[in-house]
């Protein structure tokens, strides 16, 4: 019940007041979309509030940004994700989390993260029983079980989605995440919000429309 009336206040405040003060309330995020996505299987309009445990889901001309104080997760197309607050859990697909609160994304037992000071921005990808995470800016520390491993800036390490098949982390490979350009064009309003509201600046966005 409590959760209930805390996702309507959130929905009024969603309407009514700057995005920046919707991300002051707890493990709640403002989900901004491009194309056909749905939330926790119901199809969403351009904005909606997100909260802790909440699954989001895109389709092949899709994108989400999600939008938390100090961090933002990009959504590719045909992903699945679960939302919960500092962590980000990937199913499927594709997510590129840029932080600087030390967002954790993680796909099974697979955990990524900020290696120096909780900032930096990675890309995690899941295909066909494969993980492929990518440092894109500062280094992340990849542990899955007892094992650990620091990626360095710029390089990128792949690994099995099971990590009973793959208990240890392997070391880095240059490698390169794949993006759809047509995507990313259609989602560069949502992608700019994110970058301005991740960075913690003072001046409030513009109220996010609906369809």
């Amino acid at each position: 019940m409590h959760r209930v009336v805390g996702q309507f206040v959130t929905y009024v405040l969603l309407l009514v007041v700057p995005s920046t003060l919707l991300m002051a309330q707890p493990n709640a995020a403002l989900m901004s979309s491009t194309g056909n996505a749905t939330l926790n299987g119901v199809t969403t309009g351009k904005s909606s509030a997100v909260f802790s445990g909440d699954r989001i889901q895109t389709n092949s001309d899709s994108a989400v940004t999600l939008t938390s104080e100090g961090s933002s997760v990009l959504v590719g197309p045909q992903s699945l994700v679960v939302y919960r607050g500092g962590v980000v859990e990937l199913t499927s697909g594709t997510a590129v989390v840029t932080t600087r609160k030390g967002m954790v994304a993680q796909v099974g037992k697979l955990k990524v993260a900020p290696a120096n000071s909780g900032s930096a921005r990675f890309e995690v990808n899941q295909s066909n029983g494969k993980v492929l995470v990518s440092a894109l800016k500062g280094a992340v520390t990849l542990s899955a079980g007892n094992s650990s491993s620091v990626l360095p800036e710029g390089s990128a390490s792949s690994t099995l989605a099971d990590p009973e098949q793959a208990p240890d982390v392997p070391a880095p490979t240059s490698s390169e995440g794949k993006w759809s350009a047509g995507v990313l064009a259609a989602a560069g309003a949502a992608i700019a919000l994110a970058a301005i509201l991740a960075a913690g600046t003072t001046e409030a966005p513009a109220s996010p429309s609906r369809p």
